[in-house]
């Protein structure tokens, strides 16, 4: 169940990563525009929309970086999760996060 009692509807993909400490690095770079894009030239459509699925998924190629850099887009990551809690404007830590990624 999600935040505020909320179930998704339909089925569920996530990615596991091996360490804990992995998850928000892994977060900051499955949102960005970076990944958007390249999962837009690989991912199916359907009517139009693009479809998140599994065979896909476990075809997408995650980045090997040093803890350095996955320290620092983890930082990004927190601020935009801590941002969007209050309800303040993220666009700016968002470009951020996609500069960083330009580079992957």
């Amino acid at each position: 169940m999600g935040e505020g009692g909320l179930l998704p509807h339909g089925d569920v993909l996530f990615i596991q990563p091996y360490n804990e400490e992995d998850t928000l690095w892994l977060l900051g770079y499955l949102n960005s525009n970076p990944f958007r894009e390249y999962y837009l030239s690989r991912g199916p459509r359907r009517g139009g929309r693009l479809a998140f699925t599994q065979k896909i998924l476990e075809s997408c190629e995650i980045p090997l970086l040093p803890e350095t850099i996955k320290t620092q887009i983890s930082e990004i990551v927190k601020e935009i999760l801590s941002s969007s809690k209050k309800n303040s404007d993220i666009k700016a830590l968002e470009k951020e996060l996609d500069r960083f990624m330009i580079y992957l």
